[in-house]
């Protein structure tokens, strides 16, 4: 027995064999079903009729796959065959021509005409709250045994426990005789040859359906169900114990960075979203081939921190196409710290932009003597505009294509090629192109993107002896630990001025990382 589908989709519209769900959802069946232990593992989504019917009838070793004529819609399909056909690999669930597409939300939010909202009257008495997602339990399957409400999933003890710890790989199931046994590692993730995995990030409870690929909320603190601001933080972890090791938690210093992030979201009404698992495929074609002899891993490995940063443009271009039509997109690299929280940083950069009437927003390295010509990737905004949707859309195109280069750039720039790192691409691009030049703000990073080195020493000298001053500077809005991340905890923890708004014991500054706090749901790790 083979799990065939990995994704979701069972609620949007499903038909199945009555045998199959008869035996599946029996009582006693589903009572095997450890539920409590996954949803420790999982996440909430465990209680999601998605996750959860997928589950029982997987453990009852039923296939499921989608009908042909079921599909999922996607906004973001590309229009090329080329990359269409790539598209398809990607998302199995994509047909455009299926006679049944789930996920068009076109007019969710549409208005209504006068007439309509006449007839829609308000309650007079104000609702009892009836929040509750997988809080309805019964011991042993019948009505008789509910318990109370709300309550967690009863436990399960004996040879139905759930024990697994680690990363199952997902070619092939073991047997109800197996005798595998897959240890528990922080570093694991089976679609990743290299490290990848989200413990001891700061995750939410929640998982709206709106987050891409396994993209993971931090906190959502809009005051609308759509629209408002944006904040993106790829979190990846590159060969070596930089960024966590197997059995413990994450480094200080990225905890401090993402909980001081986390606080500048929640304070001024922004949503917040982690990247942790890079998106497949990270070793392109003519990467592979440029490396010759060297096995899958040593290539993915040679090309890691390039491919890593090229993330960060693929993600903008996705986020800027979702469906939740934020205003603005930030793009920051996970060592890049919002320590301004006294007035809206977000905010501030957007109003900017509508004032010279840019469409994306870049930094330079003007910190140093000979950085104000040059951008630094590390913090990104972009207005959810055409321009900026294509100007994505054309630096991940002109990186996939390698040394071919992209013909015809959708920004008007003529045979131009990605092969190296994404700065690079943009400094060119801005070279190359007058109309990027006139989207583009290019602002101090001596504001915006300030290099941490100017808090110890940089190795090249800096642009102005006031960057001593450090977090006293009142022009420092962002602080990029770049090269120098050990730092970030010294800075945003041990100071007088706690910048992640916890105390000593919390996510971001606790020095035992073994036993921090997560989040506001109290998960520990």
């Amino acid at each position: 027995f083979n799990i065939s589908w990995m994704h979701f989709g069972l609620c949007g519209g499903s038909y199945f064999r009555s045998e199959a769900i008869l035996d599946a959802f029996k009582p006693e069946h589903v009572l095997r079903i450890d539920w409590k232990k996954l949803r420790e593992k999982e996440g909430d989504k465990t209680m999601s009729s998605d996750f959860a019917m997928l589950v029982a009838l997987s453990a009852r070793a039923w296939t499921v796959y989608p009908w042909e004529e079921s599909a999922q819609y996607f906004n973001d399909a590309p229009k090329d065959p080329t990359y269409l056909l790539q598209f398809q690999k990607r998302w199995p669930a994509f047909n455009a021509s299926a006679a049944f597409q789930h996920n068009h939300k076109e007019l969710y939010h549409a208005n209504i005409s006068n007439d309509e909202r006449a007839a829609v009257a308000a309650f007079s008495d104000s609702a009892a709250d009836t929040t509750c997602h997988g809080c309805v339990w019964y011991k042993d399957g019948r009505p008789q045994s509910r318990m109370r409400i709300p309550s967690d999933p009863p436990n399960i003890e004996g040879e139905f426990s759930f024990t697994f710890s680690g990363v199952l790989n997902r070619t092939a199931c073991a047997t109800s005789n197996s005798s595998l046994h897959f240890p528990g590692s922080l570093l694991a993730h089976p679609d990743y040859i290299l490290n990848a995995g989200s413990d001891g990030l700061p995750l939410a409870k929640d998982h709206p359906s709106w987050l891409l690929k396994n993209d993971a909320l931090v906190v959502d603190a809009r005051r609308k169900d759509s629209g408002g601001m944006l904040i993106l933080q790829p979190v990846f972890m590159e060969a070596g114990p930089l960024w966590g090791q197997a059995s413990t938690s994450r480094p200080r210093w990225l905890r401090s960075i993402l909980a001081t992030n986390r606080l500048h979201a929640r304070r001024y009404g922004h949503a917040m979203v982690i990247r942790w698992l890079p998106s497949k495929p990270q070793l392109l074609d003519w990467q592979r081939q440029q490396c010759g002899d060297l096995s899958e891993k040593e290539c993915t490995k040679q090309n890691e921190r390039e491919n890593f940063n090229w993330e960060k443009h693929r993600m903008l271009q996705e986020y800027l196409e979702s469906s939740q039509d934020f205003s603005h997109v930030m793009m920051l690299d996970a060592d890049a710290a919002l320590v301004r929280h006294e007035h809206n940083i977000l905010g501030s950069v957007a109003k900017q932009l509508a004032i010279q009437n840019r469409d994306v927003f870049f930094t330079n390295e003007d910190w140093l003597e000979s950085g104000s010509k040059r951008i630094n990737g590390g913090v990104i905004l972009a207005r959810n505009s055409q321009f900026a949707k294509d100007l994505f859309k054309d630096t991940v195109e002109a990186h996939s294509m390698g040394p071919q280069g992209l013909a015809s750039w959708r920004i008007g720039i003529k045979n131009h090629q990605c092969t190296s790192n994404e700065q690079i691409c943009l400094n060119d691009a801005m070279d190359a192109s007058s109309e990027m030049r006139a989207h583009v703000l290019l602002a101090s990073g001596i504001r915006y993107n300030r290099g941490g080195c100017t808090l110890r020493h940089c190795g090249q000298p800096i642009s102005d002896e006031n960057l001593k001053l450090g977090l006293d500077d009142p022009r420092l809005e962002i602080l990029h630990f770049m090269g120098d991340h050990t730092l970030a905890d010294q800075v945003l923890c041990d100071r007088p001025v706690d910048f992640t708004g916890e105390d000593a014991n919390g996510y971001g500054c606790s020095l035992d990382g073994s036993s921090v706090l997560l989040n506001d749901n109290h998960a520990y790790f």
